[in-house]
């Protein structure tokens, strides 16, 4: 998500893919390997945080909206 303000340093900027892509041209292949495999994994972490948080305030009378 861009962000909102209106300043001209961030006024093309879209959601910091460019700037992210930019950073890991510096990695080679084995360092891109790492870091995808890091990211994956708190990914999953998140994910597991996610079900857990829905699940204990629906135990606790909460209605939850779905994350897609």
């Amino acid at each position: 998500m861009a962000c909102q303000c209106q300043c001209k340093q961030c006024e093309n900027c879209s959601d910091g893919v460019d700037e992210q892509m930019r950073f890991l041209d510096g990695y080679n292949d084995e360092q891109l390997t790492i870091r995808l495999e890091q990211a994956e994994a708190r990914i999953e972490e998140e994910q597991i945080a996610i079900r857990c948080c829905k699940r204990r305030l629906q135990e606790r009378g909460h209605t939850v909206a779905s994350i897609a």
